[in-house]
């Protein structure tokens, strides 16, 4: 499998709550971290999931969400982050 980037996170984005799936690969493409947290959706809670992953080398997120709840990531996280929005259905 070809590896497009080397850490990248996954999130579920709910009403209340977001589970972030956080991926790096190491060396050989064999993975080196894979680490799932869980944040509230308030504002100072989506900035230390940014200050997580920032810390932790992510440059890429995908988002899987229902509805608006995806908005405040995109507003918080965007101008740090490539953010590609995904539907799951």
């Amino acid at each position: 499998m070809k590896i497009f980037y080397k850490c990248c996170c996954g999130m579920d984005v709910h009403r209340s709550y977001i589970k972030a799936n956080l991926r790096r690969t190491g060396v050989k493409g064999k993975k080196d971290l894979d680490e799932v947290r869980k944040f509230s959706t308030m504002t100072r809670n989506l900035l230390a999931l940014g200050d997580w992953l920032k810390e932790s080398g992510c440059t890429h997120i995908g988002v899987e969400s229902t509805g608006v709840f995806w908005k405040p990531v995109f507003n918080v996280l965007g101008s740090d982050f490539k953010i590609i929005l995904v539907s799951c259905q």
